[in-house]
């Protein structure tokens, strides 16, 4: 995320941002698991406010460390609270901290990654040889037929924040020959996985949308019919600067 922010896409180069980046760790990989996720035993709304109060006030008896801090990336959510009416104290917490220190929070709508069910199609066959401009049509229709399952995940209704959808793009180039790519280049629209829907009093919900990677679409099939999810794949997507697999903290 923090290439991201500072060089943007790899795979286009551009300029870098000019300013310095203050990066603020509150996700961890425990052993047991295999995605990372905030520390089991801390309350994940905690964390951020204690973070946040860091940088702007001082805590433990030190100074702030955010001097000049007026944007903060916020692309961390909670997967098991999709936005229903009411906000959430995640949202509220973000609202509250946003007008205290006058900050702009950019919050991830969040990804919602449960298959939802494919219409128009009877074998997987006949999805995966279908006419692409068709099976787009098709993917769209079913996207919006399963909105009510895809919705935004807390804190995404904040409303002094903006929240950020992911578009199907990068620079990566041709999928690979036999990968299905579930939109064309040029639609700009979200990816698969990305969660869209109504924010607090019926806000349209993500605020804007940006370049995100694409996804691709993995397709199967059960006893009520073809089903479908976002999948991703290491040959296309958004080209960023990642730590050594081994744990190695050198320039290399």
């Amino acid at each position: 995320m923090a290439s991201l922010i500072v060089h943007g896409d790899l795979g286009e180069p551009q300029t870098p941002i000019d300013r310095p980046l203050t990066v603020v760790p509150v996700l961890a990989a425990p052993q047991n698991l295999n995605y990372e996720t905030t520390p089991q035993d801390k309350l994940p709304m905690a964390m951020v406010y204690r973070a946040v109060t860091a940088l702007m006030e001082g805590i433990d008896g030190k100074p702030a460390q955010g001097d000049g801090i007026v944007i903060i990336n916020h692309s961390v959510c909670d997967s098991e609270a999709p936005y229903a009416q009411r906000p959430t104290y995640w949202a509220k917490l973000l609202d509250y901290l946003s007008h205290e220190y006058r900050l702009l929070f950019i919050v991830s709508a969040g990804n919602s990654n449960e298959p939802f069910a494919i219409d128009g199609y009877d074998e997987v066959a006949d999805f995966n040889n279908a006419d692409p401009v068709e099976r787009q049509i098709a993917i769209l229709r079913s996207v919006e037929n399963a909105k009510g399952k895809r919705a935004i995940l807390s804190p995404a209704e904040t409303m002094n924040g903006l929240t950020v959808g992911a578009v199907h793009g990068d620079s990566a180039g041709a999928f690979p020959p036999g990968i299905i790519d579930p939109y064309d280049p040029v639609s700009g629209v979200t990816n698969l996985a990305s969660s869209f829907g109504l924010g607090i009093n019926r806000a349209i919900k993500p605020d804007l949308i940006e370049l995100g990677g694409r996804q691709l679409i993995r397709v199967n099939k059960d006893d009520e019919g073809l089903y479908a999810s976002a999948h991703e794949h290491y040959s296309v997507g958004q080209l960023t600067a990642i730590p050594d697999t081994s744990g190695l903290a050198d320039d290399k």
